[in-house]
């Protein structure tokens, strides 16, 4: 059932915190935090175990300097448990809106949310599209690696609010004419699915002008943003999240580069780094302040940031600035002429669930590696995914190299990348041989 008072409190905040004192935000946050983690310790086991195991009592968080001193809490330790012992009791699996992390660890995590949890990070996107000038009768084309079939909502069979769904990689011809046809105001993909497009573009000589162009899940350099304007005639949003958090930070549209965090319903603490090399590098731990269904609190991410050199946004919106955003910059691998990205064999390989984690190298000679942790290192297991990836793959890679390995090494201040060319000395993650 959705709950449309929740939704209404939502939208009023997305609507007027960012503009609203600083300490009156983290007085809300600090509620909110404290209202989630009561719940968490109460209702989801995975938490009960883990905070008595700390000595953590919900009790304990008195004041908002006090949030950091609740335990991190990482992938490795969420996998630890069930799933069943991860999401409040009680939910029929049948309403739950399930979605997987973007893989982009090698290693994807499934999340439950429930029908007004999944609305509210709509209501987020809208806020942040709406800052850059989005209208609700806006066609909105999302570039997708799987299929591109769009369940529309009411208000969208209405001509409010539309969306479509579009595949782009494995027929770039088919992607090109659904756009056409639907009409693109809003054009929205993670950084290499714009490229893939991009790519198709000038291969057809063909023109495609949102007004909004919006970048997702990979960091953008300075290179992509020219090609992108030029290509699509409008400036590129960028925007920082992930699955299990949704929306942390977007860019700010009159001060460009400035990421405003999403403090309506996010609370980021950012962790100093040790190394003396990146004074300013910090990692993310994040709390979803929106999702009871299964609660993601002071969640590491992997992920690195720099600590912004403004503090407050000439824009005059209080929320706080987050830096550039790294170890979210996957490579493109290109073979025989052939440029492959990530969502390339992630569409592949998603739902092989024998694999637990896996990279792809591109080795100094040009060849193209598989890296494979399996979930069961055994002949059986091995046997089988040597012939799963060698059918899915075998018109772009022949012959298939495939590599089993025991786990792989990261080095520090370093996020597991899936496709990494291998450099003169070694690529950074390291595998160790099974």
């Amino acid at each position: 059932m959705t709950n449309y008072a929740r939704l209404l409190r939502t939208w009023q905040r997305l609507r007027t915190f960012q503009y609203r004192d600083l300490e009156y935000i983290k007085a809300s946050q600090l509620a909110r935090f404290k209202k989630l983690l009561r719940h968490a310790y109460e209702k989801i086991p995975m938490y009960r175990e883990f905070y008595d195991s700390q000595g953590i009592t919900p009790s304990q968080v008195r004041y908002f300097e006090e949030i950091e001193e609740v335990p991190v809490i990482t992938k490795d330790i969420i996998r630890s448990f069930p799933i069943r012992k991860r999401v409040a009791p009680g939910i029929p699996e049948k309403l739950v809106y399930k979605v997987r992390t973007s893989g982009s660890t090698g290693e994807p995590l499934e999340i439950w949310n429930n029908r007004t949890e999944s609305l509210i990070q709509t209501l987020k996107g809208i806020r942040f599209l709406r800052e850059w000038g989005y209208s609700p009768l806006d066609n909105t084309i999302r570039l997708w690696g799987g299929d591109s079939e769009t369940k529309k909502s009411v208000v969208q069979k209405y001509g409010l609010f539309k969306r479509k769904d579009v595949a782009i990689l494995d027929q770039p011809d088919v992607a090109i004419n659904e756009i056409s046809q639907s009409g693109c105001d809003v054009l929205m993909g993670v950084r290499s699915s714009l490229e893939a497009l991009a790519d198709a573009l000038e291969i057809r000589n063909v023109q495609i002008k949102p007004h909004i162009c919006v970048s997702m899940g990979e960091m953008v350099m300075e290179e992509h943003r020219k090609r992108f304007e030029k290509l699509f005639g409008c400036k590129t949003l960028s925007i920082y999240g992930c699955e299990e958090i949704g929306n942390i930070a977007w860019e700010c549209p009159v001060s460009e580069r400035n990421l405003h965090v999403d403090m309506e319903t996010v609370l980021l603490n950012l962790e100093e780094n040790n190394s003396p090399d990146e004074e300013r590098l910090r990692s993310v731990i994040a709390t979803n302040l929106e999702s009871f269904t299964m609660p993601f609190i002071r969640y590491k991410l992997g992920d690195y940031v720099l600590s912004p050199e403004e503090k407050v946004c000439k824009c005059g919106r209080t929320l706080p600035l987050l830096g550039e955003v790294r170890g979210r910059h996957d490579d493109i691998l290109e073979h025989h002429g052939r440029k492959y990205y990530w969502n390339f064999f992630y569409n592949q390989l998603v739902d092989k669930q024998y694999i637990k984690k896996y990279k792809i190298i591109q080795t100094i000679k040009g060849s193209i590696e598989f890296r494979i942790l399996l979930s069961e290192n055994n002949e059986d297991t091995r046997s089988i995914c040597i012939s799963d990836l060698s059918a899915a793959f075998k018109d772009h890679f022949s012959p298939l190299s495939i590599r089993f390995v025991d786990d792989f090494e990261l080095p520090p201040n370093r996020k597991f990348k899936v496709l990494e060319k291998e450099s003169a000395t070694g690529d950074y993650s390291l595998a160790r041989d099974g």
